[in-house]
């Protein structure tokens, strides 16, 4: 998944019209220059393709685990099998991957409005402005890196916010640099010979230190997503493998549930930490103190925003009584 978005991201760089984007920013046109930088909904297809394997996977594992379950009342027994097309299977798939895109595509150019506009606040040159979104080539693969594409805005805030202080010359503010955990330390004695010199930090030198901080804090985003969008999949799957092999033996819906499961160690949120234990119906949804409903750990799809859903850890502990065997299912 983290390539996957990775990819996802390389694309929308690999596309751009570095001419079309100059002269829309030349101009002055901020929607014409995001428009020339081209997110589409095929860029992400890399990320979508891995969205739906990990639901699949989840749901295919869970149906090995579940193996042979008697039908009720005929004295036969079934192989449950996971059926990734299954019009409720689909519907997951066709909603969460394009809430995802969506999502994501609307961050970007987010993003870059804000990065436009004070590259054009500035008065920054158009070709470096747009070369600074898109990336500059590296000699040594061909191929585009750095750039603000695929960052969030706050993290582009970051970015911007760094370039400035080394930009003032001012001593202090050039010093907070060596505050930020995503620089490339091999790049410090860069910064401290200017501060020593009393000289802001050369444009080379700039664009090589905010390439490198570029590309860290890229690399955080691609595991942020990995982690949060693939565990959902997976999760997402594997309730829907329990409740497909419900209805394909005729177990009801009162015969299963599910406990909230927090991680319980140091990084867990407090307010997972007091749903631990919250034992409801299998077709129910958690209730989070915030208020939101989550069908389980990670799920958006009822609306649950990222206080609740980015980087969580938790699990379910699944319990079904199929007639004549009960199963319980952990770490969902």
């Amino acid at each position: 998944m983290r390539r996957a978005t990775l990819a996802a991201f390389t694309n929308i760089r690999d596309d751009a019209v570095l001419a079309e984007i100059v002269a829309k920013i030349d101009a002055g046109d901020i929607e014409g220059a995001i428009t020339a930088i081209g997110i589409t909904r095929a860029q992400m297809a890399p990320m979508e393709d891995a969205v739906v394997a990990s639901f699949v996977a989840g749901g295919i594992a869970t149906a090995g685990q579940i193996g042979r379950q008697s039908v009720g009342g005929t004295g036969i027994s079934i192989a449950v099998r996971f059926n990734s097309r299954s019009p409720r299977a689909e519907a997951w798939i066709a909603q969460n991957s394009s809430t995802l895109v969506t999502r994501i595509i609307e961050d970007q150019r987010e993003m870059l409005r804000g990065v436009l506009t004070e590259g054009l606040q500035a008065g920054r040159n158009p070709r470096s402005t747009a070369l600074d979104i898109v990336g500059r080539v590296d000699r040594s693969t061909g191929r585009r890196a750095g750039g603000f594409i695929g960052l969030t805005n706050q993290q582009a805030g970051y970015v911007r916010n760094m370039r400035a202080q080394l930009e003032s010359g001012d001593p202090l503010q050039m010093a907070a640099y060596f505050d930020r955990q995503r620089r490339d330390r091999r790049l410090d004695g860069i910064v401290r010979r200017a501060i020593e010199d009393g000289k802001p930090v050369s444009t080379s030198d700039m664009q090589a230190i905010t390439g490198r901080y570029n590309d860290r804090l890229l690399s955080l985003r691609g595991e942020t997503i990995a982690r949060t969008e693939s565990l959902n999949a997976l999760r997402a799957g594997q309730l829907e493998s329990v409740q497909q092999a419900m209805e394909e033996t005729g177990t009801q819906a009162q015969e299963a549930t599910k406990t909230w499961d927090s991680t319980g160690d140091g990084k867990t949120r407090d307010i997972h930490t007091e749903m631990d234990g919250q034992r409801i119906a299998i077709g129910e949804a958690y209730t989070s103190p915030t208020g939101a409903r989550l069908m389980y750990p990670g799920d958006s799809s009822l609306g649950a925003g990222g206080v609740d859903t980015i980087n969580c850890r938790c699990s379910s502990d699944i319990s079904v009584d199929f007639i004549g065997r009960a199963l319980r299912l952990e770490g969902f």
